[in-house]
């Protein structure tokens, strides 16, 4: 690997700095664009209507799997080898890769259509039209990202970030135009998704074309390669959408789409919990596999010293989130969807152990194990499916919430335990206890003082001098022991 492309080496912190506010402001335009939406939806949906939706939507996220096969993971892997031999191997790659995904996600999409009766059967208000739409929006997103995902395993998080803060605007603007002024109620997000996933596949084929990434081209023995790789990972990301979204279509199957819209408004709340984790471990995941290539002691010592430092940003944002998500739901909602704050401690919750389990996940991958990952994804989709049909009937919404998180605590735990069984990283585990337990007991003030209060000048005053303690205690325990060492031993020699 040439000095240029050892993106793992320097000051890691620097790269996160750098790095991390540009993918946090992206990730904020894309992925919470939803939660910009709720006043808009709230007040022009019914909750059923929103609950349709989101259904729907849920139904289209697990479509990539099938159509790539994950094969964007086995790209993310191979592509720093393939670089660092020539242009021409990462043609190669980028080719094998773009034309399979055609010729196969479009009979996967083909085949899809024809089973539209029995997948939309709980759903009844979804059209034929509409429903195309969804599938090819799915297509043409896969066969897309491959471009991002250059750009991100090179750091270039501000090319990045702007290109996909543009697409996020105006898919937003359009989303409004649909809504409002046309009219076309809860398919007007549908439609909006559908004309920019198709905008946004022709100026990134442009770029591929122009880098000169795609030619006419298919090499078998990298897309075998390939191949190998991502299929043990597909039941990962399966189970990833059964976790996070299949409790909906659940509570549609048992009648409850007035539930899958306010189960659906708590999601989108604490999706910010996943803008956050994601804009950190869309840096820490680059440097840390390309770490693990070059220099695998180092590379642990610093992913040790990160999980400190995650856990605890990650632990303050969501105490922050839970201490006002309340209020945002009073003020940026109707009264039909208020109830959503008592979910969004629950489904926060998942996104700390979401982002604390990738960490671990870039060593199951660089020891090329990842069947260890489908077989955690496997037990976890077995332990929330499990639980849904259990409790849902009886404690709808509720049951849904917990079984993701319960499930997403078994899969974190799985995942720990075979990367440390393969590659131990020490960790400062007293530390981490502290952390987790500061978070436990903030929270048990957080709810005492929302039940004793209601919402007012009163409560808003103790939920800010709550946070003024919570930033303060954590940032007190932040810094892991090896850090702390680190820092005495920087001082002290430009002390002497």
């Amino acid at each position: 690997m040439t000095e240029k492309n050892k993106i793992h080496e320097g000051g890691h912190f620097q790269k996160y700095l750098k790095n991390t506010p540009w993918y946090l402001l992206s990730s904020f335009t894309t992925k919470a664009m939803g939660f910009i939406l709720i006043p808009l939806f709230t007040n022009y949906l019914s909750v059923e209507e929103f609950g349709t939706l989101s259904s729907l939507e849920s139904l289209g996220r697990i479509l990539p799997i099938f159509i790539s096969l994950y094969l964007d993971a086995a790209f993310n892997r191979f592509y720093y080898t393939e670089r660092n031999a020539s242009r021409k191997r990462v043609s190669i790659l980028f080719s094998s890769h773009f034309w399979f995904i055609l010729f196969w996600g479009g009979v996967v999409c083909f085949l899809t259509i024809i089973l539209y009766p029995y997948i939309t059967s709980d759903l009844t208000n979804v059209t034929l039209y509409t429903f195309l739409v969804v599938v090819f929006t799915q297509l043409f997103s896969q066969l897309a990202i491959m471009v991002t995902l250059i750009w991100r395993a090179n750091l270039l998080a501000k090319r990045l970030a702007i290109f996909q803060i543009t697409i996020s605007i105006i898919t937003v603007i359009l989303t409004i135009y649909l809504l409002i002024i046309a009219q076309f109620g809860w398919e007007a997000r549908v439609y909006a998704l559908g004309g920019m996933a198709v905008f946004q596949f022709l100026v990134l084929m442009y770029f591929s074309i122009q880098n000169k990434w795609l030619k006419f081209h298919i090499d078998f023995n990298v897309l075998s390669r390939s191949l190998k790789f991502c299929l043990p990972l597909v039941p990962n990301i399966a189970a990833g959408w059964i976790a996070m979204f299949s409790d909906r279509l659940i509570l549609a199957h048992y009648d409850k789409l007035g539930e899958v819209g306010v189960y659906s408004i708590a999601a989108q709340v604490a999706m910010l919990m996943y803008v956050v984790n994601d804009a950190v471990t869309k840096v820490q995941g680059p440097i840390a596999m390309s770490g693990l290539v070059d220099d695998k002691s180092v590379a642990k010592n610093n992913m040790a010293n990160f999980v400190i430092g995650y856990l605890t940003f990650c632990i303050v944002f969501y105490l922050s989130l839970v201490l006002f998500s309340q209020e945002i739901l009073v003020y940026f909602t109707n009264l039909d969807y208020v109830e959503a704050y008592r979910l969004v401690p629950i489904l926060g919750a998942v996104y700390i152990f979401s982002g604390v389990y990738r960490v671990f996940t870039n060593v199951i991958s660089f020891h090329n194990k990842t069947w260890l990952i489908s077989a955690a994804a496997f037990f976890q989709a077995f332990i929330n499916i499990a639980l849904n049909y259990l409790f849902i009937p009886k404690y709808g919404m509720y049951a849904a919430a917990y079984s993701t998180l319960l499930s997403m605590f078994a899969y974190t735990v799985f995942i720990y335990y075979s990367s440390q069984k393969l590659d131990k990283i020490t960790l400062d585990n007293l530390a981490i206890i502290k952390i987790v337990l500061l978070g436990a007991v903030f929270l048990i003030l957080i709810k005492f003082f929302e039940n004793m209060f209601v919402i007012g000048i009163t409560l808003f005053v103790i939920k800010l001098i709550l946070l003024s303690l919570i930033i303060f205690t954590s940032m007190s325990l932040a810094s892991s022991r090896s850090f702390k060492d680190k820092v005495y031993r920087r001082l002290t020699s430009k002390l002497n």
